[in-house]
């Protein structure tokens, strides 16, 4: 544009109808406007872009607003409604050993795997990161409950059981989760709630029987107990936990360690949900 503009100021008017010059200027014209085309492209790829990342904003925005409404009216009712996700229970298989070694003393098999977050505002927590550009660095502590069996394959003798422990990779890091003595979830306003299953044959919500009462504990040779144990997971983000990197061990009273690597291929039946403690 502007050489089109310097070449009637510089050009004697009398040589502007030679052939060189007519097509130097169809040209240029022809350049200037091609120039203009894709400029007006590019800037209006860019307005797209800008206004499809103020839309995806506006729309985590509203989903955000929406949860802290949701929460809001469940403080007002009273009815919790916990994050609870059931995973497919994948455990880490130790390696291969050369040679057979004799039956564990202690063997077992995990049926169920579920994680609760302990705070209903986790997805409000977990998206505000999100929009912050930090998701990794969004944590609540979350309950890992196991429904599983072990069983003294000891002839002989009973097996005093000191500590169930359960870990597994979480961003890349292996963190070591608490095992609990009870069944209890977050309370909510004055009310105290736990675990508990919903079969569809049945419209209650049935307590979940336990691995154990308390630890230790002594298991009687060929005497399986089966039931659920909770663990702790503290401030972690539980959708980065690998499900194939869990895993969950036995102690025994010597500190001898049982890994229970068998998982179920049977499905249970029901749902975990919260069940309110009458005071």
């Amino acid at each position: 544009m502007v050489l089109l503009a310097i070449i009637p100021l510089k050009v004697d008017p009398s040589r502007l109808g030679w052939l060189r010059w007519q097509v130097a200027i169809y040209v240029l014209s022809a350049s200037a406007i091609a120039s203009l085309f894709v400029q007006a492209m590019t800037q209006s790829k860019e307005d797209h872009k800008r206004d499809q990342k103020e839309i995806e904003r506006d729309k985590r925005q509203e989903s955000i607003e929406s949860k802290i409404a949701g929460l809001s009216e469940q403080l007002k009712t009273g009815t919790p409604k916990p994050t609870i996700t059931e995973s497919a229970v994948k455990l880490e298989v130790p390696p291969p050993v050369l040679e057979p070694e004799p039956p564990p003393d202690i063997d077992g098999e995990v049926y169920r795997l579920v994680m609760s977050p302990r705070s209903m505002a986790w997805p409000i927590i977990r998206d505000v990161f999100k929009l912050q550009g930090r998701p990794d660095d969004a944590g609540v502590d979350t309950d890992i409950l196991v429904d599983m069996y072990i069983v003294n394959q000891n002839l002989r003798n009973p097996e005093h059981l000191k500590d169930l422990r359960l870990s597994a990779e979480v961003n890349g890091k292996r963190i070591n989760f608490e095992c609990q003595d009870d069944l209890m979830a977050e309370p909510f306003g004055d009310h105290e709630y736990e675990y508990g299953l919903k079969t569809k044959d049945s419209q209650e919500i049935e307590p979940l029987k336990r691995l154990f009462d308390k630890l230790p504990i002594a298991l009687q040779p060929r005497q399986p107990a089966d039931g659920w144990v909770r663990f702790m997971a503290r401030d972690i983000n539980p959708e980065k936990i690998a499900n194939d990197t869990i895993v969950l061990k036995v102690i025994n009273s010597i500190g001898k360690e049982y890994v229970i690597s068998k998982a179920a291929t049977k499905q249970r039946k029901g749902e975990i949900h919260l069940r309110r403690l009458r005071a």
